[in-house]
């Protein structure tokens, strides 16, 4: 009985150890599915490409038909890319790629001055996320 005491002492402290390290990460404690609550610091949208993964803030400017993306890691940091991300104009399939660099990109179109519904391709490392349709809303702007 002693020994079973120890074994489960035992494992629990090395479960505690377990969970002290790395990130500080609680799902159940925020607002979107396990994503950390990110701030939009350039007067955008958050947008998060993947339950405590990457994330991009979308800031949409109809006038100069631009969509301008800051990509941030799961903690809201500059995150550099090694190529740039496409935006698949949905009114006539267009598809624009991004200029900019490391994690910051702009798409600039003539579609995108009409509230345009777009899906941005980005490429993290080696996985690809296909950003389910994103629609500038009269707030975005």
């Amino acid at each position: 009985m002693m020994r079973m005491t120890r074994m489960m002492v035992a494992a629990v402290a090395f479960g505690l150890t377990l969970g002290l390290g790395g990130c500080k990460h609680d799902p159940a404690s925020e607002p979107l599915a396990g994503s950390h609550d990110i701030k939009a610091k350039n007067g955008g949208t958050v947008v998060h490409l993947e339950d405590h993964g990457p994330c991009m803030e979308v800031v949409y400017d109809a006038k100069a038909g631009t969509i301008k993306l800051y990509i941030a890691d799961a903690h809201g940091d500059a995150l550099e890319l090694e190529e740039a991300p496409t935006a698949n104009i949905e009114k006539d399939a267009t598809v624009v790629k991004a200029t900019g660099s490391k994690s910051i990109w702009t798409f600039t179109h003539d579609n995108l001055k009409e509230h345009p519904h777009v899906e941005f391709v980005i490429k993290v490392g080696d996985k690809t996320f296909n950003n389910d349709k994103w629609h500038a809303d009269e707030g975005d702007h």
